[in-house]
């Protein structure tokens, strides 16, 4: 799915842990940690309807400072359809600046807050999941479907099943503004009155802390018609791979297996590579798994690493897969052969996302056949990653549900208090074009944009103490930079063993982690570990 940014929001009152606490709070039962608490917060299914009495629990999870607490940082997971209780943790708390508590929530359909049912079980969601992830895309390398037409079939049952098991007895209440609205009843239960978030700062100014957008995409974008999205969102999506493969060779053997000293020139990783994942279409490869076998094609092992070199910090990991797969050392855990748990929460999967999309998305003049003809220009634009990019919207060229709300701007409301907008300047799911276009939208006195000089989906995933500074002290004292200030990375991520890098691979394997939780459209069906807007 196309992330549409983390947002870290803070409000500054600390949380109290008095038992009148709306949220419950208990000890999480994942969590030795006392400073770890667990709750729910009821809030309304409809609310715009106060007749209406039905309400869903929202899951929330806090993190205590170990200090004098300043307030709280809300974190927003993004996605849409991101799970966030884990983002409440010791390393985002590391991150901020160590002053205030942190809460991680999961959205309306997601995770552990009534996650969207578009399957009778989570028994028949994983099947059905894993078969659409095993059909190959039309119009690539060694892919034997030919037919746009019936490849769509898959995509258009998933949506007939959205429709008859959650219909509109759910699927109208979920919207990016009714999830804005589901964060400003937990900043008022948080006792506080200012908060967070692109679409929350628009629709409450009045209520504006001090909020951070990281990796941001265009709203223009999100909702207009969902093809143009998939396909422009693109924009970017290569260089991050170009980055890795100059990087690794600069690093050497010593640090990155895949290098190679003899070439005289640099790009040759990455033709290497390219030629690699030709041959792995044309010729699948057995590979363990456990005590078993199984065939990894180029498709599944694309959409692997895509899911590792959106962040930096993870690079090292990826060079050692690629480098195993090239040699015939690769395995890949043992599959499955038995229900976990009859009891399992179902896992909605990439869908939430979808679900979103298409209730935002406006797609009432989008031509048929624009599915066909983008898809095709996502795989031009991006031939790694362009196909598996795309194909996860595709239900919603099916979507009938029209949703209770919908928030389509002004996106440069005046607020109380100035955002902070972060982009890296080779981001692979939201370019820094829309994160340009969102300050320009919001204007000078709304929003200042700082970018980092270098690749990947959220600034986290390559230290720069020059970002951190800035991002630390916002949340100490509100200060903000010169709009446009560009930030430099602190070396190369195959080499970088410093603490701060420590934290930053940290970081981005538990926003890996919720991705697995809540898997991103381009995730491989065994692979190692995206947004509405972050704001801290």
């Amino acid at each position: 799915m196309v992330p549409i940014a983390l947002l870290l929001a803070a409000v500054a009152t600390a949380v109290s842990s008095t038992a009148a606490s709306p949220f419950n709070w208990q000890p999480c039962a994942d969590s030795h940690d006392v400073r770890a608490q667990c709750g729910w917060l009821t809030v309304p299914l409809d609310h715009l309807d106060p007749a209406n009495p039905a309400t869903i629990d929202i899951a929330v999870r806090l993190y205590r400072t170990s200090g004098h607490s300043k307030g709280t940082i809300v974190l927003n997971p993004g996605g849409p359809g991101g799970s966030g209780l884990s983002l409440a943790q010791p390393t985002f708390a590391t991150l901020t600046g160590g002053e205030h508590d942190l809460l991680g929530f999961d959205p309306r359909g997601v995770g552990l807050s009534r996650p969207v049912m578009c399957t009778q079980s989570s028994y028949t969601g994983i099947a059905e999941a894993n078969e659409r992830s095993q059909k190959p895309i039309p119009f690539e390398r060694g892919s034997s479907e030919t037919s746009f037409e019936r490849y769509l079939l898959s995509y258009e049952l998933l949506a007939k099943r959205c429709h008859k098991y959650d219909g509109r007895e759910y699927l109208p209440y979920l919207s990016t503004a009714f999830v804005a609205r589901d964060m400003d009843l937990i900043r008022a239960a948080l006792g506080e009155h200012v908060f967070l978030g692109l679409t929350y700062v628009n629709m409450f100014p009045h209520r504006v802390g001090r909020v951070v957008i990281d990796s941001v995409l265009d709203p223009a974008l999100y909702l207009g018609p969902t093809p143009e999205l998939m396909s422009t969102s693109l924009a970017d999506t290569e260089k991050p791979f170009e980055g890795f493969c100059a990087y690794c060779e600069e690093a050497g053997p010593a640090h990155c297996p895949l290098a190679d000293t003899s070439p005289p020139l640099r790009p040759y990783l990455a033709s290497r590579l390219r030629a690699f994942f030709d041959q792995l279409s044309d010729h699948p490869m057995v590979v363990p798994a456990g005590d078993d076998w199984t065939v990894v094609t180029s498709k599944a092992l694309r959409e692997t690493m895509f899911n590792l070199i959106i962040s930096p910090s993870r690079w090292p990991q990826l060079a050692t897969l690629l480098h195993s797969y090239m040699n015939g050392t690769a395995s890949t855990p043992a599959r499955a052969t038995s229900c976990t748990s009859d009891k399992a929460v179902y896992d909605a999967g990439s869908t939430a996302w979808a679900v979103y999309v298409a209730n935002e998305a406006d797609n009432s003049h989008t031509l048929a056949s624009s599915w066909e003809d983008h898809l095709k220009k996502s795989q031009q634009v991006s031939p790694l990653f362009g196909g598996s990019w795309y194909v996860p919207a595709l239900p919603v060229k099916y979507w009938r549900t029209k949703v209770v709300e919908r928030y389509a701007g002004p996106w440069n409301t005046p607020l109380r208090a100035p955002v902070l907008i972060l982009n890296n300047e080779f981001d692979p799911e939201t370019p820094l074009s829309s994160a340009q276009a969102v300050a320009a939208s919001m204007g000078p006195t709304n929003g200042v944009l700082v970018t980092r000089d270098g690749y990947g989906h959220f600034t986290a995933g390559h230290p720069s103490r020059c970002l951190h500074q800035i991002v630390t002290q916002f949340f100490h004292n509100g200060s903000l930079p010169p709009p446009n200030t560009n930030c430099p990375v602190d070396g190369n991520p195959f080499v970088i063993l410093d603490r701060a890098f420590h934290h930053a691979k940290q970081a981005m394997e538990v926003l890996a982690d919720a991705r697995a939780a809540t898997p991103s459209p381009h995730q491989a069906t065994y692979d190692a570990p995206t947004t509405e807007e972050t704001t801290t």
